[in-house]
């Protein structure tokens, strides 16, 4: 199984992340993102025709397109550094709106630049899946618990 050992583009995002993401724009309306997953042999082309610097993916399936995302996301280390994971599970428990933005924030500057990127292109995606939750089934519970699982795992 290929790691995604790719080069790092210009803002320091791993190469697979922009055009999975770009590919998936038309999608997001589509019953089960995320949720279905598509066979190996799928994700492994998509896999080797990035490392092969290919990144037009119009001709795949967008279930193995997200398939390959996930693979990704799940082979980091972690979305959010599992050090950083009790600071945003307390912020979840403030009720002050104006306290959980400043805490947020100050979180926020705590995450490595190399993740902060990766989050930067992950959630407006997933604000525009989620928005579109009725259709897609996906919405921000089974999110968070994508990220929540990734930084879980280190724990």
């Amino acid at each position: 199984m290929i790691l995604f050992c790719l080069p790092l583009s210009p803002p320091g995002i791993a190469y697979i992340v922009r055009p999975c993401l770009q590919a998936l724009e038309h999608a997001v309306d589509l019953d089960g993102i995320f949720r279905i997953q598509a066979p190996d042999t799928e994700v492994d082309a998509i896999q080797a025709r990035l490392q092969d610097g290919k990144t037009d993916l119009s001709t795949y399936n967008p279930h193995a397109i997200a398939s390959a995302l996930l693979r990704y996301i799940a082979a980091r280390e972690s979305v959010l550094p599992a050090q950083l994971y009790d600071e945003f599970v307390c912020i979840a428990d403030v009720d002050d709106t104006n306290q959980v933005v400043k805490r947020l924030k100050e979180a926020l500057k705590a995450v490595p630049p190399q993740n902060a990127a990766l989050l930067h292109l992950l959630l407006p995606f997933l604000r525009k899946v989620a928005s579109r939750s009725r259709m897609n089934r996906y919405n921000l519970h089974q999110q968070a618990l994508l990220i929540v699982t990734s930084t879980q795992s280190l724990l």
